[in-house]
């Protein structure tokens, strides 16, 4: 390999990892839902805490340590509704960075 090609490959992993740490960020962010003046993050933990719990309404802790009182179902509702979409478009954008990084492709 010549050092034009080094070159080349070396910016097409500096590419790709800027890629992937821009479609991390982008998740992170599609996972959050803000519901009655508190922030929430659409984690599993969260969403079956609030699955085992039967009351209408609850004290939860948002993402800034404060307690916030959330109706439980509509809270749930928009957790998993944030999750699904946060996920899939996670697994396609990284299915699109792994056909990148396939050597006919660099």
């Amino acid at each position: 390999m010549d050092s034009n090609e080094l070159k080349s490959l070396a910016d097409t992993q500096f590419a790709r990892n800027t890629f992937l740490n821009n479609v991390n960020e982008s998740y992170k962010s599609k996972l959050t839902v803000v519901h009655n003046g508190g922030m929430f993050v659409a984690k599993p933990e969260l969403i079956s805490f609030l699955n085992s719990w039967h009351e209408p309404e609850l004290l939860v802790e948002d993402e800034y340590k404060k307690p916030i009182l959330v109706t439980r179902m509509v809270l749930l509702d928009e957790l998993k509704t944030a999750y699904r979409l946060a996920t899939v478009f996670w697994a396609t954008e990284i299915q699109n960075a792994e056909r990148i990084r396939r050597g006919d492709n660099v």
